[in-house]
């Protein structure tokens, strides 16, 4: 537990009514007199006590309060159930120390992340504990893509997790590895199904509790068991299949972690490039051997989710019936987008003023010619230089349609895609910058009614198809196409 002084440091504008409020949760027996005084003894174990290599203890602490707060808070009881329960006063211990003791990003951020993006149960519980009160007050001071790197996701939290009630390690050294390994298999696992399950805020607290209905199609293995074992403690809700199948065909590609710059991928490689050598090679080795039996059966379930059912069925066929589907959904609501006008605020004005927002209505402006809409020079000014009479940029017009807003938007995420590795699918130089401006404008336009009511379902293709791909390296057994993944990634 941190004492008076570290949390003072921590939240240095918080009163001392909340700082007593938060470490008595802790700890019952503190009182006023003696809360700025009270030290707690330090737990007798250590990750290095149970026999981690010191080295190898930032990795290994960081995967596991990421498992932790991505499993809402149960991995150390899913840890006494499978290894008893010394085992799990050990690692709580373990635990506590090593979050007093490590710098704060390495400590608390992996378990409020963990559990922020999974949304439900998971972020309120986080919320209320003594380390929620004292961390989100830091994550909110932090940048937008600070706080994207934040909110993990599930992916590897999960695949951390499943390693160790179901690994055969036989020492605490093999066990990390087995736990490495675990987390990459998640993340690969979360890379293909945040498209199709909708890793986001808005549906995850759904689809969280029905892990165990997706593995339970993978085939037995140690997912399947896992997610028996997560549902019974969480009391999963009743979701059907064609549930989980209108989830998959009315994500929204704007809250998936393809798109998100700084996810999971990213923290989780911050984690991988703190073990040795040989231990990166033998985790890669294990990826490309689980892939080669994995990728049938994950791509059997995917296609299920999608509505296909032939047998054989290959990735472009499902992405191509995934972005039929969106089509589907999206046509009634195109009369919506194109009889609804647009007040010009204040804010708006100003966002449409700014540099990169003109090259963006440039791009508007062909993508609406090419679909041949009328009155395109109504809603698209051109400004012309008077030296040269060529135009060099365009003025959004009087009485512009939401329509018109969302080919603004499809002409931003161009521009990011243009920014975006192909291979990692990390945004890079400008490109973070322009995911800002779209989701200024995004916030903008969810002021309006109509808008924010169609937001989810009117996605656009190419965020679709951008994530799909990213999905696909994944899974690839290609180890040099991961090793470029993980390779040279920052916290930023």
């Amino acid at each position: 537990m941190a004492t008076y002084d570290q949390l003072k440091l921590q939240n240095p504008d918080l009163p001392d009514s909340v700082l007593f409020s938060m470490m008595k949760q802790n700890n019952p027996t503190i009182t006023r007199a003696n809360f700025k005084t009270f030290e707690e003894a330090k737990p007798t174990a250590t990750f290095e006590s149970l026999g981690i290599d010191p080295a190898l203890v930032p990795a290994y602490g960081t995967l596991m309060n990421y498992a932790q707060g991505a499993s809402f808070g149960t991995l150390d009881d899913i840890v006494g159930l499978t290894r008893g329960q010394e085992a799990k006063q050990q690692f709580r211990e373990a635990m506590s120390n090593y979050r007093k003791d490590a710098p704060f990003l390495l400590s608390t951020l992996p378990e409020i992340g963990g559990g922020l993006l999974t949304g439900g149960l998971g972020a309120k519980r986080l919320a209320e504990s003594p380390i929620g009160k004292s961390a989100l007050n830091r994550i909110s001071q932090m940048s937008p893509v600070k706080r994207y790197a934040t909110n993990l996701g599930i992916g590897g939290g999960t695949g951390a997790a499943v390693a160790i009630p179901y690994s055969e390690a036989e020492s605490p050294q093999e066990l990390l590895q087995d736990v490495g390994t675990g987390g990459l298999l998640g993340t690969a696992g979360a890379g293909l199904f945040a498209p199709l399950a909708a890793v986001g805020q808005s549906v995850a607290q759904k689809v969280m509790p029905s892990i165990n209905r997706f593995a339970s199609q993978i085939g037995f293995d140690p997912e399947r068991a896992f997610g028996r074992s997560l549902a019974r403690n969480l009391a999963s809700d009743d979701i059907t299949p064609e549930q989980i199948r209108t989830m998959a065909q009315t994500s929204d590609p704007n809250m998936m972690m393809a798109d998100i710059p700084g996810t999971n991928v990213q923290q989780l490689a911050d984690m991988y490039a703190n073990l040795p050598g040989s231990q990166k090679t033998q985790a890669l080795e294990a990826l490309n051997t689980r892939a080669r039996g994995a990728q049938e059966r994950i791509m059997t379930e995917v296609s299920d989710a999608v509505g296909l059912d032939a047998p054989g069925v290959n990735f472009d066929a499902i992405q191509q019936q995934l972005l039929e589907n969106m089509r589907k959904l999206q046509k009634p609501y195109e009369k919506v987008l194109d009889e609804n006008i647009v007040e010009i605020t204040p804010a708006l004005k100003e966002l449409l003023n700014r540099p990169t927002m003109k090259s963006a209505l440039a791009r508007a402006k062909m993508i609406v010619q090419d679909e041949g809409k009328p009155d395109v020079d109504r809603f698209f000014i051109p400004s012309v230089d008077d030296a040269t009479g060529q135009v060099k940029s365009f003025e959004i017009g009087e009485r512009p349609t939401l329509h018109v807003f969302q080919k603004i938007k499809e002409g931003l995420d161009e521009m990011i895609d243009a920014q975006t590795d192909p291979v990692t699918g990390k945004i890079q130089g400008e490109g973070v910058r322009f995911v800002k401006l779209k989701e200024d404008l995004t916030k903008e336009l969810e002021k309006i009614t109509k808008y924010k009511e169609i937001k989810d379902l009117y996605a656009t293709e190419k965020s679709a198809e951008k994530a799909l791909e990213m999905g696909r390296k994944f899974m690839r057994q290609d180890s040099e196409v991961t090793e470029r993944i993980f390779k040279g990634l920052s916290e930023a």
